[in-house]
């Protein structure tokens, strides 16, 4: 039996009832990719996790979901950036600068405080 997918608006399409950073998009799929890594089998699952982001290439929308985006990969701040759309990012940059100028909760998720007279 085959499904066929809901054009239903989902939470990731809806504008949200109160304000918020959470990104939203109209893409009909989320991709998460998981290995199991053996000893000294690191490179050969990270390319085979780059095949799979390279073949679903053309469906990329740009957008990225920070749940998704664990560990050490993908967590550097223009990693972070394609988590929210530009005016969510901007209003988290304020925030973070006016509340943490010197950067002290940076790691994870690091969302920098805007550079004197910058951006984030």
């Amino acid at each position: 039996m085959r499904r066929r997918a809901s054009t239903a608006p989902s939470s990731t399409t809806r504008p949200p009832r109160l304000p918020n950073a959470v990104a939203r998009t109209a893409a009909q799929f989320q991709l998460y990719s998981a290995g199991v890594l053996g000893i000294g089998e690191d490179e050969a699952v990270h390319a085979g996790h780059d095949r799979v982001v390279q073949t679903l290439a053309p469906w990329n929308s740009g957008m990225r979901t920070l749940n998704f985006m664990a560990g050490v990969a993908h967590t550097d701040p223009e990693d972070v950036r394609q988590a929210f759309t530009s005016e969510a990012y901007e209003r988290l940059v304020a925030v973070k600068t006016a509340h943490d100028p010197g950067n002290m909760f940076r790691f994870n998720h690091n969302i920098p405080p805007a550079a004197e007279g910058g951006r984030g």
